[in-house]
This record gives structure tokens, C-alpha cells and sequence, in this order.
């Protein structure tokens, strides 16, 4: 029961997590192309900003399996991070997401 609530736990928290990680994700590489605009030097911050948002989700993702404690939870962890995974970059090679990303970039 215990190994169950975790998971339960597990579950819920990773999807909320990465829901708000990428609404914050696409934000903040709006603000950065908009910086990077009008800017003067050579770096990008949008990159950056990606690279930040990446770190900080594969730091929080490799803490979850410090709570896993049986090979079922891994396994349920690690199918629904490649699940979110594919939906992710299959929306984002759809013509709908091209077209809304471009209108909201001009």
C-alpha cells in the first residue's frame, strides 16, 4: 500500500511538473528572443534560457528516482517520461504548432 501511494504520488507530481516547466519554458524563450532582439552582444539568451529550463527539468527528473523504490514504479516513471516525451516532439512537428509558435512570435 505504502510502495502504491508513492507511486500515486510519483504520478501526479512528474505531469505537474513538467505542465508548468514548459508553459514557463515557452515564456521565457519569448522574453529571450525578444532580448536577443535588441541586443548588442554575441550570446543568445534564448539559448541559455533553454539550457537552464533543460538542467533544472533532468535535475528534478533524476531526483524522482531517489523516492523509486521497486522496479514497477521505475518502469512506470520511465514510460510515462518517454510518453510525455513523444507527445512533446510530436506536437512539435505538427503544421498547428509551427503556425501558433510563429504568430505569437511577430
Amino acid at each position: 500500500d505504502d510502495a502504491w501511494s508513492q507511486i500515486r504520488y510519483i504520478l501526479f507530481l512528474y505531469p505537474t511538473f513538467w505542465i508548468v516547466l514548459n508553459v514557463l519554458k515557452f515564456i521565457t524563450q519569448r522574453f529571450a528572443r525578444l532580448i536577443d532582439a535588441n541586443k548588442s552582444g554575441n550570446y543568445s539568451f534564448e539559448i541559455l534560457c533553454v539550457f537552464f529550463c533543460n538542467c533544472f527539468y533532468f535535475v528534478f527528473y533524476r531526483n524522482l528516482f531517489l523516492h523509486v523504490s521497486s522496479y514497477t514504479n521505475f518502469v512506470l516513471v520511465k514510460m510515462l517520461h518517454i510518453t510525455l516525451e513523444l507527445c512533446t516532439y510530436t506536437l512539435r512537428m505538427s503544421k498547428w504548432y509551427h503556425h501558433r509558435t510563429d504568430a505569437l512570435q511577430k
